[in-house]
């Protein structure tokens, strides 16, 4: 997980997308989720980021999870995702 700080910021809009990236060293793939929130002033932030080696539910869970506990307490006006399963948890 990245260093955790606190999540105090009341955010209108949060993407969420699984960056997959190859590196020259690794056989795998790496992939990293990402959660970028936009204020309602527009200013965006990046809200949250982990690495690992896929986009499953339990990767995006933990994340979101995460936020919660950083105090994270009010949910987005609108959330964007590639995948809705994904934040669902049916992936």
């Amino acid at each position: 997980m990245a260093e955790a700080r606190s999540v105090g910021e009341r955010y209108v809009y949060i993407w969420a997308d699984g960056i997959h990236l190859q590196t020259r060293l690794e056989d795998e793939k790496q992939c990293i989720l990402v959660l970028i929130g936009a204020t309602p002033e527009g200013r965006k932030e990046l809200v949250g980021f982990t690495d690992g080696a896929r986009e499953s539910a339990q990767d995006w869970r933990d994340l979101l999870l995460d936020l919660k506990r950083r105090g994270l307490d009010m949910p987005p006006q609108l959330t964007i995702a590639e995948a809705r399963s994904v934040l669902e948890g049916r992936r």
